[in-house]
């Protein structure tokens, strides 16, 4: 009992790392990335160029701090894209050239290090950015691209920012893939406004009118307090109401569409509902998939008005006489404790989310907490401006910057206890066993071992955060709750 509530209490005390005045060990390193000038290989003045979310993030990065125009100094290198790349056989073309034209692709292929990287900003990652030959009929494992360009191989040296993260290929054991996402090289992003993110379904004027976070303090602890209306708010596009559907639109539809409680919105066929409104009275909202199993940006939004995210688990894909199931990354899941703010389900159990939820309603005022602390880093402040009245400190770009930090302090991979983190969620999210035969309530057994070992290795900086996301002054009274 002494260990479980001494677990209990640093895990609570992790939220106030991630607040805005506190800093992560890796982000004392120095970090540097070089820009790929790709303006000979397009044959004109293509950059710097707009209109698109690839061009948006790479005019950021260029006049960022963690830019080298020195190759030789560089912890990772940047290969810029318009938007798509045309097909495999021009993706192959692409990466010659930075392997003829220049030193680092090699050298750093034969230290066996992934330190290049490529903004994808379609649903469905390569798939969508024309790596595979869809007039050919050839599909992801595509033969016109070598182990090391190929988005499929486990063998690949170019990580991707990705907007789904789908492990369907190597992560599988699957030569062939749609997303191809893999743990340890690619990394999910928080959806950016102009695909949908934190404005999807409402304007910034409504953003500034219900989201919590633009609360004074003493309005900020009645919300993370105060009882809301609905236990869980989806609202959108449900093309298949079936428990089958892979995207779990279906599931949540089929499974609690007259659930008292649940307010399920179906467009086209419910009654029109205020999003913004709406989410700020419910505890969770649901992130499924894109209706054709793209991006799951719903996360974003909800977690404005402090609606505890519902994600994925899994999703599944069918083969001939069987379905399987395909794990899914979390955006910025390296960095961001997912299981203190949000909860996972496999869209296989979504009969039996209510159950986990009914477990996890005793921590609900706390787990919205952590939100006050992570907020910030799921909005673009550096790129689109201020929100909420946030500095851009701690915003998603520099988000994805940390996690780059963090692999550069580990030879550019994962950390073991990060491995652990996310290779084994059930040791860390809670009520996860509510989906098993096991009784539910508690992380995995498991979790005294994994999880006292990761987060002893911030010990130094919980104390020194700990009154910092909701003002120090309140650090007492807060702390007092807490327990």
């Amino acid at each position: 009992m002494e260990l479980k509530t001494a677990l209990s209490t640093v895990l609570l005390l992790l939220l106030f790392t991630l607040s805005s005045a506190l800093t992560w060990p890796w982000q004392h390193q120095p970090l540097k990335i070089y820009v790929y000038d790709m303006n000979k290989f397009y044959g004109g003045k293509v950059f710097p160029c707009v209109n698109t979310w690839c061009c948006t993030f790479t005019n950021r990065l260029l006049r960022s701090k963690y830019f080298t125009s020195d190759g030789d100094a560089a912890d990772y290198y940047y290969i810029p894209l318009v938007a798509s790349i045309q097909n495999a056989s021009y993706a192959a073309k692409m990466f010659n050239h930075i392997k003829m034209n220049y030193p680092w692709w090699n050298r750093t292929a034969a230290a066996g290090q992934v330190r290049h990287i490529m903004m994808l900003q379609s649903d469905k990652g390569p798939t969508d950015s024309g790596f595979h030959d869809m007039d050919k009929g050839i599909y992801m494992g595509n033969p016109h691209l070598p182990d090391e360009f190929n988005p499929a191989s486990p063998n690949r040296k170019v990580a991707f920012f990705m907007l789904n993260g789908k492990r369907d290929g190597s992560d599988m054991g699957n030569k062939e893939c749609g997303t191809c996402f893999q743990i340890g090289k690619d990394i999910m992003y928080p959806t950016p406004q102009n695909i949908c993110g934190p404005l999807c379904g409402y304007n910034l004027t409504v953003l500034r009118q219900h989201a919590i976070w633009n609360s004074t303090h003493a309005r900020l602890q009645q919300d993370l307090h105060k009882p809301r209306t609905n236990t869980l708010f989806y609202g959108g596009t449900i093309g298949t109401p079936e428990t089958w559907d892979s995207t779990g639109r279906g599931g949540i539809y089929k499974n609690y569409v007259n659930k008292t409680g649940y307010l399920i919105a179906r467009a086209g066929e419910s009654k029109r509902v205020s999003f913004a409104e709406t989410m700020r009275e419910s505890d969770w909202c649901f992130a499924p998939l894109g209706h054709h199993g793209g991006d799951p940006d719903r996360y974003g939004a909800g977690i404005m008005f402090g609606c505890l995210p519902v994600m994925l688990n899994s999703s599944e894909y069918e083969e001939p006489g069987v379905r399987r199931a395909i794990p899914n990354a979390l955006p910025l899941e390296e960095i961001l404790p997912w299981h203190l703010f949000g909860t996972v389900i496999d869209v296989t159990h979504l009969d039996r989310l209510d159950a986990q939820l009914k477990c996890l309603a005793p921590r609900i005022s706390k787990m919205r907490a952590v939100l006050a602390a992570v907020w910030r880093h799921f909005l673009y402040t550096s790129v689109y401006g201020s929100y909420l009245g946030e500095d851009d400190a701690h915003d998603a770009f520099e988000g994805l910057m940390s996690v780059l930090k963090q692999r550069a302090r580990h030879n550019y991979t994962l950390s073991p206890l990060t491995w652990q983190r996310l290779r084994h969620r059930e040791q860390f999210f809670p009520c996860l066993a509510c989906n098993t035969t096991a009784t539910c309530g508690e992380p995995s057994p498991n979790v005294s071992a994994a999880a006292v070992s990761w987060y002893a290795k911030h010990e130094q900086w919980l104390k020194a955060a700990w009154g910092h996301a909701l003002g120090g002054h309140a650090a007492a009274s807060h702390s007092a709750w807490l327990h």
